[in-house]
């Protein structure tokens, strides 16, 4: 008997210890989920940023761009009328405000920086509220010279607040998307400026069918809604006079398919924002609204949209601005951020949804504390390049701009990818990144204007969730050439050259007539010296006599893309280096003068 009850104790002991156990393992699951939660810490002023766009409704753009060449991103802030825009470069993740790289002093809106001809740094365009829409050309070494009118563009005055470029007809140059509004909206309109490819653009919208007349035009984005690598052009229009979705036509023009693809909602629409939220390899659309709620129009892969804001749990219902997808935590879901206007606790000044990954989103504090005061426009990078994403959030006065660090705690993988073309356009704009992990694809669309008024930056994190590696990744190049990379290692930035894994081969679709080729990888366009090739321990490089070598940068790149060495701000380096860590392969040594003069010469390492 004594021994039964023994036993029954026994077993109630080990019943009670392994409800324990359960409740600590489930306890740590919990805390183990509340770490991995996305968590945003505004850090502006730690940062040295102060701005504000000013007392102007609604503010303007921001871009979070590497202006300079250094590998940081920088900071680009719009500022009102009687004040310069607002430069911040980034010194290894603390800003420092610099003096003002152009004079302009008007209503700014969008603020995009671009290498519009192909020179290999980076120009400034700038839209402007009222006054002329301003190009900038980077003459080297960030000095710059107003050529607007020179470059054919219009020097009218009147209201733009969105620009967006992108290369539609697929010849290697960018060309520029922007909207006139007048006071009148039966003379509103859209233009298109085709680039010239000599420093010029030819205004072609009419005979492009890109006009989109008689609306109230915000904003705009090039994205390639089908897959058929020619860039469609997405319209937020205001004031319910219908958004447009212009499909591209394969020969330069477009057709307005807004009515059959059921993305012609008449809204207060202020954005555009593209992302791949379900991955299911097609580009869907998310644009803002007043109380009545936003939209997030579903690709259905079939040339029509579903509307699921409402469903899916990203209407927001508030007066919205800015919206970004963004992966906050690497697991390689997108999430979603939006920016209001409505300022105080009691209202809905902001959201962060987060990707639940069943076409589903739930609303998280996700830190931003503070984040109820007036925003409008927003912009994505990585400020720290710690492998994370941080937002910058353009807000009006009184209330400071914010920089959002994202401080989340994760075991989540990344790798970091940035582009360059070479028979494409040098910013790489309108490729598409598609990555596999684990039997997953996720897709990136590049761009040069999004969301209101943003410019995101050139780098682009694709989170790896628990993997060390990603399995593949394409690279879908405006030419129609493919890079593909194999098992790409987690906590890498990788820069892709066009061409790199095929030996400098581009393969340009049938389709496609380039004007003219931009300034070649491969090969160099400039003779520089480079010598013993093959080397094995020191190489050594020389410029012409009659062109002095003054670095401002120099890496080396291997075949795959992946900068081995970097070196910046490098005047004084000696012009040998020491490759005896490389491993044996073909690799190509870069150089960028400060006069902007880029060199490029392959090598091959023994």
């Amino acid at each position: 008997m004594m021994q039964l009850v023994g036993k029954r104790r026994s077993a109630e002991i080990q019943s009670t210890f392994r409800v324990l156990f359960l409740l600590v393992l489930a306890c740590m699951g919990l805390l183990t989920k509340a770490k991995a939660q996305p968590l945003f810490v505004e850090v502006a002023g730690a940062k040295n940023i102060v701005h504000n766009y000013g007392l102007a409704v609604p503010s303007g753009g921001v871009s979070f761009c590497d202006f300079n060449g250094d590998g940081w991103d920088d900071l680009t802030l719009a500022t009102e009328g009687g004040s310069t825009i607002a430069f911040y470069q980034n010194r290894e993740g603390v800003f420092e405000k610099i003096a003002p790289l152009v004079p302009d002093e008007t209503f700014q809106g969008q603020v995009l920086w671009v290498d519009y001809d192909n020179d290999g740094d980076k120009d400034l365009f700038m839209a402007s509220r009222g006054e002329v829409n301003r190009l900038y050309r980077n003459d080297g070494n960030l000095s710059f010279t107003d050529v607007t009118a020179a470059a054919g563009l219009t020097t009218e005055r009147f209201l733009t607040y969105g620009a967006s470029f992108g290369d539609f007809d697929r010849d290697g140059w960018l060309d520029l998307y922007i909207g006139k509004r007048t006071g009148i909206p039966a003379d509103n309109t859209h233009l298109l400026y085709q680039n010239q490819a000599d420093g010029t653009f030819r205004e072609v919208a009419a005979n492009r069918g890109a006009q989109d007349p008689a609306k109230i035009p915000f904003c705009y984005a090039f994205f390639d809604y089908n897959n058929d690598m020619w860039p469609d052009l997405y319209t937020a229009n205001d004031r319910f006079s219908g958004n447009t979705l212009l499909r591209n036509n394969q020969n330069g023009t477009f057709t307005d398919i807004s009515e059959t693809s059921a993305t012609g909602i008449a809204m207060n629409a202020m954005s555009v924002t593209i992302g791949d939220y379900n991955n299911d390899g097609h580009f869907d659309i998310y644009a803002t609204n007043t109380i009545g709620g936003n939209v997030l129009l579903r690709n259905n892969g079939d040339e029509t949209f579903s509307e699921l804001a409402g469903p899916s749990g990203v209407g927001f219902y508030s007066t919205g601005w800015g919206a970004l997808f963004i992966d906050s935590d690497n697991n390689g879901l997108e999430d979603l951020y939006v920016s209001g206007a409505q300022e105080g606790a009691a209202n809905t000044s902001s959201a962060f949804y987060y990707n639940m990954g069943d076409e589903s989103f739930t609303a998280l504090a996700a830190g931003f504390v503070g984040d109820t005061v007036q925003s409008y426009s927003n912009a994505l990078g990585d400020f720290n390049r710690d492998g994370k994403i941080d937002l910058m959030v353009i807000n009006s006065s009184p209330f400071q701009s914010q920089l959002w660090e994202n401080q989340s705690v994760s075991s989540h993988q990344y790798i970091s990818i940035e582009l360059e073309g070479v028979l494409s356009n040098r910013d790489a704009i309108g490729s598409r990144i598609e990555v596999y992990t684990d039997g997953r694809r996720q897709n990136r669309f590049t761009q040069c204007g999004t969301s209101f008024l943003g410019q995101n930056s050139e780098r682009n994190i694709i989170g790896l969730g628990m993997a060390d590696k990603a399995d593949s990744v394409l690279i879908y190049w405006p030419t129609g050439h493919i890079d593909r990379l194999k098992d790409v290692v987690a906590g890498q930035e990788i820069l892709i050259l066009e061409g790199s894994t095929t030996g400098g081969e581009i393969n340009i679709s049938p389709d496609v007539q380039l004007i003219s080729s931009t300034d070649l990888i491969f090969p160099a366009a400039r003779s520089l010296s480079i010598y013993p090739n093959p080397a094995t321990d020191q190489l050594y490089f020389n410029a012409p006599e009659a062109e002095p070598l003054r670095i401002r940068s120099l890496r080396l790149i291997n075949a795959w893309g992946q900068v081995q060495k970097e070196y910046r701000r490098a005047d004084a380096l000696a012009q040998e280096l020491d490759i005896s860590q490389l491993k044996p392969g073909i690799y190509w040594l870069e150089i960028l003068t400060v006069e902007g003069v880029k060199w490029v010469e392959k090598f091959v390492k023994l």
